[in-house]
């Protein structure tokens, strides 16, 4: 291949797309993110009660790929950072004795507590706590551990570990990857899209880190075909804003399959 477009190319951004982009980016390589969705930032995540307003990605290309599985429906976030986008925040790890005797032994808890220690550090994990404005816990959190506090079992209750930024919920700071975040204001609106900014979703963590070590990001840029070429891959993508526009195709020896 004789002029690639970079070293690696990745296809997708979200969470398998976004560490293996952070990671061969610090390793010096070139590398293309490829996203078929859009960057979502604070306040741009949809509210209003209208299939149109960004909600759907078969409406306008909107946040949430609905797709039917037959018994089965399943959403998956469509955007700058993936399902990461859309999802609850919970960093838990499993009980070793919750895996299956298959499961392979490289993969249990003891191999991999070094790389759920890497990741939490990565997205800034940390218990919940009270809400600054007002000294207390969140009413929703108040009213589950009032409830099992009143009964057999008033042990069981933990507050989870959450990729989410805590503090000042009213200013704005840089993060250690060099995006804008403010403390969490517990609006309890997680897997809508965090308009608030304190949800250290991927765009804000691993991608911030693979953009500020060089690592280019292409959205709305969806990926139509992989082939073979010169000893490396062509990646063919479209525009999904914009039907008529041309493909593109981008080359480059390694290619890393991160989207579905």
């Amino acid at each position: 291949m004789t002029h690639p477009d970079a070293d690696a190319i990745v296809v997708g951004s979200g969470f398998g797309g976004a560490v293996a982009a952070a990671r061969l980016a610090q390793a010096g390589l070139s590398v293309i993110v490829l996203e078929r969705g859009r960057r979502w930032r604070p306040g741009d995540f949809p509210r209003a009660a209208r299939l149109d307003d960004g909600w759907l990605w078969n409406v306008d290309h909107g946040l949430y790929d609905v797709r039917w599985l037959g018994g089965m429906l399943a959403a998956q976030a469509a955007g700058w950072g993936g399902g990461s986008l859309a999802y609850a925040n919970v960093f838990t790890r499993p009980f070793d004795d919750a895996l299956p005797g298959r499961w392979p032994a490289h993969l249990r808890r003891r191999e991999l507590d070094p790389y759920y220690d890497l990741a939490a550090h990565m997205l800034g994990v940390a218990p919940a706590g009270d809400d600054p404005r007002t000294g207390a816990p969140p009413a929703r959190t108040a009213l589950v551990e009032d409830l099992m506090g009143a009964s057999d079992r008033p042990g069981a209750t933990t507050r989870p570990k959450l990729a989410v930024t805590f503090g000042d919920p009213d200013t704005w700071r840089t993060n250690r990857y060099g995006a804008a975040q403010r403390g969490c204001a517990f609006v309890g609106e997680c897997v809508i899209g965090c308009n608030h900014g304190a949800k250290n979703s991927l765009d804000l963590t691993y991608l911030a880190a693979a953009e500020s070590a060089g690592a280019r990001a292409v959205t709305d840029a969806e990926v139509t075909r992989i082939e073979p070429r010169e000893g490396g891959y062509a990646v063919t993508t479209t525009t999904p804003s914009d039907p008529s526009a041309a493909p593109r195709v981008w080359t480059a020896p390694r290619v890393v399959l991160a989207a579905d």
